[in-house]
């Protein structure tokens, strides 16, 4: 049985795809590049300023009594703990000023179903952040913690601040 191959293209349509293929390149003026740099960017979570905030009065005192020593596995679990405790305050932050508006466009009732739609979507989008975002700092705490011979105060701090922080739907 012969095989069944496609028709080769023509010289006209290889020409025009190699010109569609050359005007497609992205942003080439430094404005153009800024500008689409920022294009995915839309609660600024992955940014270096979110994680350069104050800690949580408990975390902050959990991570104190962790003495990191020469046990570098400790020390890394202990700073992705930092770099996440910082991430939730800032998705928890974020998640406050979202109910707050969608409380407000709820009470105005001239906004549209699709504003509303919108801003609950970014809304749970931004809870499922703060749950990931919990669920990375308590692993890397735990771990942290049982790495080496620490004392069990930590462990009973974690589990307290855990079973305080408000839980998202």
């Amino acid at each position: 049985m012969l095989s069944e191959r496609a028709p080769a293209r023509s010289a006209a349509a290889a020409a025009a795809s190699r010109r569609n293929g050359a005007a497609s390149c992205g942003p080439t003026s430094p404005q153009g590049k800024a500008a689409s740099s920022r294009n995915a960017r839309k609660h600024g979570l992955f940014t270096a300023q979110a994680v350069a905030g104050p800690l949580s009065p408990k975390v902050a005192a959990i991570l104190a009594e962790m003495e990191c020593g020469t046990d570098n596995g400790r020390a890394w679990q202990r700073d992705l703990a930092t770099i996440a405790a910082l991430r939730l305050s800032r998705a928890d932050e974020l998640v406050r000023g979202l109910q707050a508006e969608l409380a407000e466009k709820v009470l105005d009732q001239t906004r549209s179903e699709a504003e509303l739609g919108e801003l609950i979507g970014n809304l749970l989008r931004m809870q499922r952040h703060a749950r990931r975002f919990r669920g990375q700092r308590d692993r890397a705490l735990r771990r942290a913690r049982s790495s080496s011979a620490a004392s069990p105060s930590p462990s009973a701090q974690l589990d307290s601040a855990a079973r305080s922080e408000p839980a998202l739907p």
